[in-house]
């Protein structure tokens, strides 16, 4: 049989060893002592925070510590911030958009906070949810504090499809112009065939010339508006975002 253990004892035990064993050793704190410095002289300033962090340990030597703490506040003053901000066509403020740096996701939205960078150049790529994505590149410069960098999207690409109205309108006219000729042809063939009467032509016969020409009239009348209806509706048509398909991202 095991002897039973009193559960409080044990965590008192393991909350009492975690710090200790978070500690870092003379190794770790020499390590990081050195990386810190090659870091630094690289330009890699957000690295060479994190190396400082370790060895500004109070567990660390006082000589070690000393110099770190003392580069921590120096790189802190150096290392530059910037707030991303990214606005629709119509100027208004986007928060779904995530933010890739150097192909690293940094923001899965966007919240106004502050994000700190290594100075130089950086690809920027923002991610609109239901928008494409765009790429930019910003110089960011050593020293520089909460800089903005907004993104204005580009209005949505358009077209101007052709309204069914003008399809309909054109068919109408095509199909009245024709009836014009039709009509106005065959009134005048029986308008020449009436030459021999002279005047005293049955009034059945003179009174279907008239119809024709009537009907052909009518038409005329009615694909001259068809017409500048389909041109009016062709040349006033508006234009309307073109829908693109767009793959959803993952965070």
């Amino acid at each position: 049989m095991f002897p039973a253990i009193d559960w409080r004892v044990a965590l008192a035990t393991f909350v009492l060893c975690v710090p200790a064993l978070a500690q870092p050793t003379n190794d770790v704190c020499s390590q990081s002592y050195v990386s810190a410095q090659r870091l630094q002289r690289a330009g890699k300033l957000m690295d060479a925070r994190a190396a400082m962090l370790t060895c500004a340990d109070a567990a660390c030597p006082a000589e070690i510590q000393t110099d770190c703490v003392q580069w921590l506040a120096e790189v802190r003053r150096k290392l530059p911030s910037v707030v991303f901000a990214v606005r629709d066509a119509r100027g208004r403020d986007l928060s779904d958009v995530r933010v890739l740096v150097d192909g690293r996701a940094v923001a899965a939205r966007l919240d106004g906070k502050a994000i700190d960078l290594d100075p130089g150049t950086h690809a920027v790529r923002f991610e609109p949810r239901g928008a494409p994505a765009h790429d930019v590149s910003v110089v960011v410069r050593e020293g520089e504090q909460d800089r903005a960098i907004a993104f204005d999207l580009p209005p949505p690409p358009t077209h101007r499809p052709v309204p069914a109205g003008f399809w309909i309108g054109s068919t109408i006219a095509l199909a009245s112009f024709g009836a014009f000729a039709g009509f106005g042809l065959w009134g005048l063939g029986d308008l020449d065939a009436l030459a021999y009467c002279k005047g005293k032509c049955a009034a059945g016969d003179v009174d279907a010339v008239n119809v024709k020409y009537a009907i052909a009239d009518i038409a005329l009348g009615v694909g001259v508006i068809a017409a500048v209806t389909s041109f009016i509706l062709l040349v006033t048509r508006p234009s309307v975002p073109i829908r693109e398909t767009l793959v959803g991202w993952r965070f």
